[in-house]
């Protein structure tokens, strides 16, 4: 197949506006359409439960993607220092590297000009486009990119730690980016398209992902569930020549990175209308003390402001421009958790927000994620108000109160024990039911949460 007929075929893809019209596209074209030119998404034929048993919810599911864009934007930085990701002379941490590659102290961004801050955030973005209701999704990131060959070692693998040996990398478990397919429309397309940066040979490369459609033999042998896959031709990634291409970013042309288009993305009430203002305060709550700004942009609005930075809810709590907050509290909790293990330190930031009309602070920076836990700054795992209002008993505060409990200090073998591979939740064991014990201890014994509660208790009565 010509490289300008890959082409079109790229960008005819990349322009249908919902799985609908990206069906149509297949079932003209004979290349898409022949069955033989699709591939096991990771070499498995057996990937389904990999893929379903990931996020149960869209918003967490898109967070992974954004951490995958953050640590490819940190491994381009690496290579451009000429530090190999995996060497001793690499960050040890993902708060280091953006120190070292960013200039962004302890990730705060408020250190940094508007401007500097939104040039930052332009690498990596988040569009949506095509329909209202359930719009396509696109993820952008001026990170490292893939050659067209490498394609099913890093974006199309599954489990193979491809970044288990690099320290300031989130992403270890090599499926997390699967989680996101699962949410887009009823036949699951994600487009792929990505150029190895800072290689003047790489030529850009594309595939497309999607649930198997069974076919009426596979059917006759019982088979018990279907597979995701991804397109090849000739048995090898379709790619072509681009030195720079308009793939509808903001403020800028697509020359390196990755980009990956989710279609008919079913976003969940709350998050289904302008993505500037709805998965903003989603995207500021999952990510507390996000490593890097990201801006969220929406084509489908004629609206005077269609794009925002998203910097995480512990720099706009800091920010408090609208004079949100009514008191800050800093703990360390230093514990060993019961086990055979050194004593480590869990700092604890606890904000207690202003009564507000309509709970307004809920809203845009709780959203019932009352005790969040955290690592590099991604909500792992919450609790809601009942945990502010019976296991620490102030009722008054449940709707005002968010308490981050940072893990980045936890010892590995420990935090392989607490979290999940989804990075939704916590498991529930002895050393969950430990861990909770001792916040619980040492956040109700806190004087000034005691006192706040009483005034509001005060207001009440009058």
């Amino acid at each position: 197949m010509k490289e300008q007929k890959i082409r079109d075929l790229f960008f005819a893809l990349l322009n249908a506006n919902n799985e609908h019209e990206v069906e149509k596209i297949i079932i003209r074209n004979e290349v898409l359409k022949d069955n033989n030119n699709w591939k096991p998404y990771g070499g498995n034929q057996n990937n389904f439960g990999t893929f379903e048993n990931q996020q149960n919810h869209p918003i967490p599911a898109l967070v992974e993607k954004i951490t995958n864009s953050i640590d490819a934007c940190l491994m381009k930085k690496c290579y451009e220092s000429n530090i190999d990701p995996a060497s001793n002379d690499a960050p040890s941490t993902m708060y280091e590297a953006v120190e070292r590659f960013y200039g962004i102290k302890d990730c705060n961004m408020n250190d940094l000009t508007d401007k500097e801050r939104r040039s930052i955030a332009e690498d990596i973005q988040v569009i949506a486009t095509g329909d209202m209701g359930q719009p396509n999704i696109k993820i952008y990131d001026n990170g490292e990119g893939q050659l067209p060959e490498k394609f099913e070692e890093t974006l199309l693998s599954l489990h193979r730690g491809n970044k288990v040996k690099i320290p300031f990398a989130q992403g270890k478990y090599n499926m997390g980016s699967t989680g996101a397919v699962v949410f887009c429309g009823d036949k699951k397309y994600q487009l792929i398209g990505s150029k190895r940066a800072n290689d003047k040979s790489a030529k850009f490369g594309f595939t497309l992902v999607r649930k198997h459609p069974l076919t009426e033999a596979e059917k006759d042998e019982n088979y018990r569930s279907t597979w995701y896959e991804y397109f090849t031709i000739d048995g090898s990634i379709p790619s072509f020549k681009a030195e720079s291409l308009d793939l509808g970013l903001k403020h800028r042309s697509f020359e390196s990175g990755t980009i990956i288009q989710l279609y008919s993305f079913q976003p969940v009430h709350g998050n289904r209308g302008n993505i500037s203002t709805d998965l903003y305060r989603s995207f500021n709550q999952y990510f507390y003390d996000l490593p890097l700004p990201f801006l969220v942009y929406d084509t489908r609005y004629s609206l005077k402001i269609d794009n925002k930075v998203i910097k995480g809810n512990r720099n706009r709590i800091d920010d408090d421009t609208n004079n949100n907050v009514e008191n800050t509290i800093s703990l360390v909790l230093e514990t060993n958790l019961n086990v055979n293990s050194n004593y480590f330190k869990i700092p604890i930031n606890i904000t207690v927000f202003k009564v507000q009309p309509n709970n307004e602070q809920d809203r845009q920076f709780i959203g019932n994620k009352n005790l969040i836990f955290t690592l590099n700054g991604q909500v792992h795992g919450y609790e809601g108000q009942t945990f502010i209002s019976k296991d620490l008993g102030f009722p008054l505060l449940k709707r005002c109160t968010l308490i981050s409990i940072d893990c980045n200090y936890l010892p590995v073998d420990i935090m392989q024990e607490l979290f999940m591979s989804n990075r939704t939740h916590l498991k529930q064991g002895k050393l969950t039911e430990q861990l909770r014990k001792e916040i619980i201890d040492l956040i109700k014994g806190t004087k000034t949460l005691k006192e706040i509660n009483e005034k509001r208790k005060q207001d009440l009565i009058g």
